[in-house]
C-alpha cells in the first residue's frame, strides 16, 4: 500500500485585496511521499519534519518579507497548512510506531 500524507490549506485569490466580499476560497494540496521513512525512528520523523515544510512551501508559494500583502496571504495559508501537516505527521508516526510495536509483539509470540 502507498503511503502518503495530504496537505491542503486555502488560498485567498487577489480579489481579497480590493474586495473582501467578492474574495473567493482557492484550494491547493499536494501530496507527501512516507511509505520510504521509518517513522518509529527520530531519523525518519526528522525527515518527514522536512518533507512537510517544503510541501507548506510548495500549496502556499514565497512571499517577500517587505511585501505586507504577499506576507499577510502567505500567513493565511501557512498557519492552516502548517497545523495540518502537523496533525498528519502526528498520525503518520503513530501509526508507524504502533505497527513496529505489533511487529516485536508476533515475533516475541512465536514459538521454537
Amino acid at each position: 500500500m502507498k503511503k502518503v500524507l495530504i496537505i491542503a490549506a486555502c488560498l485567498l485569490s487577489a480579489a481579497a485585496f480590493t474586495s473582501p466580499v467578492s474574495a473567493e476560497t482557492v484550494r491547493s494540496s499536494t501530496v507527501v511521499e512516507i511509505a520510504d521513512l521509518k517513522l518509529s525512528s527520530p531519523a525518519g520523523q526528522k525527515r518527514l519534519e522536512h518533507r512537510l515544510a517544503a510541501a507548506v512551501r510548495k500549496v502556499c508559494g514565497r512571499h517577500e518579507v517587505r511585501n505586507l500583502a504577499e506576507r499577510r496571504l502567505y500567513m493565511e495559508c501557512a498557519g492552516p497548512a502548517k497545523a495540518a501537516a502537523q496533525n498528519a505527521k502526528l498520525a503518520a508516526i503513530d501509526a508507524a510506531q504502533r505497527a513496529a510495536l505489533a511487529r516485536s509483539g508476533r515475533r516475541g509470540n512465536v514459538r521454537s
